[in-house]
């Protein structure tokens, strides 16, 4: 080969762009990926624990206790910060409020690790007031990069304001969970005159606590302890949540009354009877369900904020026996 032909060619190979290979992306962290999705989808439309199912104390207030433990966590601290527009610290109240209320938001929204990525389902609702919102399943990767599975129109999440699933119930055999009752089975109920009869379950349901649920834990000085969401009704018709220390419920003093974080199912059941109420722990209970028909049958939603977190619930039904009259 001539001396030019080769030079020429060494020319040519030496001017080739050379293959490069693309970095992978980036790892953003956990707190910027659900911020991502806040951006592109919307925000959750979720059950607010300071509103739903009863309000506990001004949001404000909640904040200023709350404010330790987010700025305990640094780097989510930090996110919220900036994506508020917040230099430094937060120093009024209205800040703190903000801090608190996207805290709450990031709570909401799960992200759970699908290989070498992360998969979510949340609701979001199409307008602030709207009665219906999307459901939306989507993935998204370490950088940041979205894609949706599906989206269907969905209505409001439903909100537990039941039992804890380790709750046992009184009935004629002796005390059993709540999770092992089935529509049929034999439980104790209030009749309208006051007394103790054995009655059918006419339903057993249950839903998923959100993320960031809490339990009332209440504690009576004869012993008895009995743990359910702030919305469930006691006997005489009070919401657990309304309790304090020094208040009567069934002829025993309150000596505790503590939140509790929650994360798994919240249960209920409905006797046969006009009453509805039974004994959880030894503690008279209503129920907060209600027959098909009933409007208390739809779940309600805490209209607090334009967020979405979607629950399953699942319920069991048996038909009130029309041979029989239950009290």
């Amino acid at each position: 080969m001539r001396p030019a032909l080769v030079a020429a060619v060494l020319l040519a190979a030496c001017s080739a762009p050379a293959a490069v290979s693309t970095p992978p992306p980036s790892s953003l962290p956990v707190v910027e990926l659900k911020y991502r999705v806040f951006e592109e989808l919307g925000r959750p439309w979720y059950c607010d624990p300071d509103f739903y199912p009863i309000p506990r104390e001004d949001e404000a207030v909640l904040a200023e206790q709350r404010m330790p433990e987010i700025q305990g966590d640094a780097e989510v601290y930090q996110a919220i910060l900036r994506h508020n527009s917040l230099a430094g610290a937060p120093v009024t109240a209205d800040e703190r409020l903000t801090v608190y209320r996207d805290w709450k938001l990031l709570r909401a929204l799960e992200l759970q690790p699908v290989g070498d990525v992360y998969g979510f389902d949340l609701l979001v609702q199409t307008s602030g007031g709207a009665k219906e919102g999307a459901r939306v399943e989507g993935r998204i990767d370490k950088g940041g990069r979205i894609s949706v599975l599906r989206r269907d129109l969905a209505g409001p999440p439903n909100c537990p304001i039941c039992l804890d699933e380790a709750t046992r119930i009184d009935t004629p055999a002796g005390p059993r969970l709540v999770t092992h009752l089935r529509p049929g089975d034999l439980v104790w109920t209030r009749s309208v005159d006051g007394g103790r009869v054995a009655a059918p379950i006419l339903e057993v349901a249950s839903v998923v606590a959100p993320p960031g649920h809490e339990l009332v834990r209440l504690e009576l000085a004869d012993g008895r302890v009995v743990s359910a969401s702030p919305g469930h009704p006691t006997g005489e018709g009070a919401s657990i949540g309304t309790m304090r220390v020094g208040d009567r419920l069934d002829g025993s003093l309150v000596i505790a009354v503590a939140r509790v974080p929650y994360a798994s199912r919240t249960w209920d059941l409905r006797p046969a009877g006009a009453t509805g109420v039974y004994w959880a722990e030894g503690i008279p209970l209503g129920t907060t369900l209600a027959s098909p028909s009933s409007s208390r049958d739809r779940p309600l939603v805490s209209s607090a904020s334009a967020n979405t977190f979607s629950a399953t619930r699942s319920r069991m039904t048996m038909k009130s026996p029309k041979t029989a009259t239950w009290p």
